[in-house]
Order: structure tokens, then sequence, then C-alpha cells
């Protein structure tokens, strides 16, 4: 992301993906670059994971072996970038407004809290065939008799991906922690807003904070989890979009 001659950069996203989403917040509100460093430029590249293109062999392989989106490549890396936190702090190191120098580590322990945070539970928590449809995918694609090894041994992988963060959060005890959890996380941001300005910390312009957690708001409303948001947080998505529409 370097754009440097001969170097291209391609953001893999699927529109319902709740991290890619964030991914695209976070560049939509990224600021000014760091001086010196170009702005960050990419190619855009859907992957429709509701038709399993996610499960190919050229995406599992040489992509993302735990078959997700969002993902970050480039020419100039030596390896894509896979963790939706992980390509945030890369975009945190060449514009510093993501990550202002007051609260900075403060953000980024309330960013990991809230990617510790599991989506599909909340998102699909009374759809359990969503990952039960994952798993026979899989299943089938690892039934064809004529496999490389390498995509076999990749079908594997994501089959127990599929198994631990997706089949096993949805069993009762496990997305009952997660609620918890979740309803505790968006009580503490809550308590971050101050008058001083419209975003966390009291910051006039949103951070890469801000921008994850508006998503997160913003899907707990459509899937009818409203209730793990305070009434404090709900502005927050209209704001974003009002600034981006400004």
């Amino acid at each position: 992301m370097d754009n440097q001659e001969g170097q291209t950069s391609t953001l893999y996203h699927h529109p319902y993906s709740i991290c890619s989403i964030m991914i695209r917040y976070t560049i939509a509100v990224a600021g000014e670059p760091r001086q010196g460093i170009p702005p960050a430029t990419f190619e855009e590249e859907v992957v429709d994971i509701f038709s399993q293109k996610q499960l190919e062999e050229s995406f599992l392989c040489d992509v993302n072996r735990k078959g997700q989106v969002p993902v970050l490549a480039s020419t100039s890396f030596d390896i894509p970038i896979t963790d939706s936190l992980d390509m945030t702090l890369f975009l945190a190191e060449r514009h510093p407004d993501l990550l202002p120098t007051d609260h900075r580590e403060q953000s980024l322990s309330l960013l990991r809290d809230l990617h510790a945070i599991n989506y599909f539970s909340l998102t699909f928590g009374d759809r359990p065939e969503m990952a039960a449809g994952n798993m026979r995918a899989i299943d089938q694609l690892l039934g064809h008799s004529d496999l490389s090894g390498r995509y076999r041994e990749a079908l594997l992988y994501k089959r127990l991906v599929t198994l631990n963060e997706k089949q096993r959060a949805l069993e009762p005890e496990a997305a009952k922690r997660n609620r918890a959890a979740a309803l505790d996380l968006m009580t503490t941001l809550a308590g971050h807003l101050s008058g001083r300005g419209p975003w966390l910390f009291g910051f006039d312009h949103p951070s890469a904070l801000d921008a994850h957690l508006v998503v997160f708001i913003a899907r707990m409303q459509d899937v009818g989890q409203d209730e793990l948001i305070p009434n404090a947080l709900k502005a927050l998505p209209g704001r974003l979009v009002l600034r981006r529409n400004t």
C-alpha cells in the first residue's frame, strides 16, 4: 500500500461482512496521511461469501487460509494481512488521526475487546443453519477425490475454524457469555462519550475505534439486538453517515 510504481494492493471484502465494513469505514475517516507517506489506495474485490467463493482453492490457499474477509493484500507484503485489527493498525501507522496520541493505548485496548466479541454469534444466533450450511459446503468439497494436497489441507483447516468460531459459538453457554461481554463493553464505551466532542473521548473527528464501533452498533440494530446498545451510543452511526455525506 505504499503505492510505489509496479506495486498493486487489493482489499478483498463482502458488503455484509461486519469486519469488511469496519475496515472500509476506517479508510473513509482516515484523514490525512503521515508526512511523506502517500494516501492509501487500492483496488477492491468482492468475495461472495454467500456463494462460498471464500472456499475456492485460489482464495483459501493464496489469500486467506481461514476463508474469511476482509483481507488486505499487496505486492509489497510478504503475506496478506488477514486480521481486521492488524489492518487497522497498518492504516493507523500511515494515518495518525485514526489513533490519536491522547488515549491511544486505551483505544487499542478497547478495539481488541471489540474484536474479541463473536459477531457471528450475535448476528446469526437464531439461525444455526448458517453455520451448518458452511460445514456442509466444506464437507462436500472434501468429498472430492481430485483435490490437490494443499487444497485438502486448507479445507480441513477451514473446517476447524468453522467449528470453533461458528458452530461452537452458537452453543447456549458460549452465546450467553459472548452476549454478556458485548453488553459490558458497550456500557464501558458509552462512559467514554463526553460533551467536549461528538466522538469517543471527546474527539471532534472519528477515530478507528469510532469507525469500528458504529458498524457494530448498526449491525446489532439491524439484527434485532438493539438492547445491547446503550442509548448514549445509538446516535453514533448517524453522525458518521452525516460526516461522510458532508
